[in-house]
C-alpha cells in the first residue's frame, strides 16, 4: 500500500496529466464546425461534431482541476526528484512495451478489424504481439494465434450466432 504522500503525488501528477489532456482536446474540438453539418435537416449546436468532445474536454479540465486541487490541500507537493523519477520511468523498458502494446492494439482495433476477416486480423494481433513480447518459440505461437483465433471465431461466430466485424 502506497503512503498517502505517495498517493497525494499521484494525484497531482495525473491531474496535470487529465488537465493537459482536457486541453488538447478541446483545442481540437474547437476547430471543428460548431453547428450542424450544412445540408442537413439539423444545424443546431448540438449536433455539431465538435459538440461531444468540447463536453468531455470541459468535464476532463474540471475534474482535473479538483484533483490537482484536492491532493495540493492534502499535501501532495512535487519536487525536482519527483519529476526526474517520471521522466526515468517514462524512458523505461518496460513503458516502452507498454505503449507499443498499445499501439498493436490501435492497429488490430483501427485497421484490421473490418479490413481482413475477423480470423485473421485476430491471429495477426495475437502473433504479432507474443512475438514482440517474446512469450514462447515461433512456432507455438503461429500455433497458439491460430488455434485461438480459430476457437473464437467459432465459438462467437457459429456457436453463439454473434456477427464477426
Amino acid at each position: 500500500m502506497l503512503k498517502k504522500e505517495s498517493l497525494r503525488k499521484a494525484d497531482v501528477i495525473f491531474s496535470i496529466v487529465l488537465i493537459s489532456l482536457g486541453i488538447y482536446v478541446l483545442i481540437n474540438a474547437l476547430k471543428m464546425p460548431v453547428t450542424g453539418l450544412p445540408g442537413t435537416v439539423e444545424q443546431e449546436f448540438y449536433v455539431a461534431p465538435g459538440f461531444l468532445p468540447a463536453i468531455v474536454a470541459i468535464v476532463l479540465i474540471i475534474m482535473g482541476l479538483a484533483l490537482l486541487i484536492n491532493g495540493l490541500r492534502s499535501g501532495g507537493k512535487i519536487s525536482k526528484k519527483d519529476i526526474v523519477n517520471v521522466i526515468k520511468i517514462a524512458k523505461s523498458e518496460i513503458f516502452l512495451k507498454s505503449i507499443i502494446i498499445t499501439a498493436l492494439i490501435i492497429i488490430y482495433t483501427f485497421l484490421l478489424i473490418g479490413k481482413l476477416p475477423f480470423f485473421w486480423a485476430t491471429f495477426i494481433f495475437l502473433a504479432g504481439s507474443m512475438l514482440f513480447l517474446r512469450a514462447t518459440s515461433w512456432w507455438k505461437i503461429i500455433l497458439i494465434s491460430a488455434l485461438a483465433s480459430l476457437i473464437i471465431t467459432y465459438s462467437f461466430g457459429t456457436l453463439a450466432r454473434i456477427p464477426l466485424p
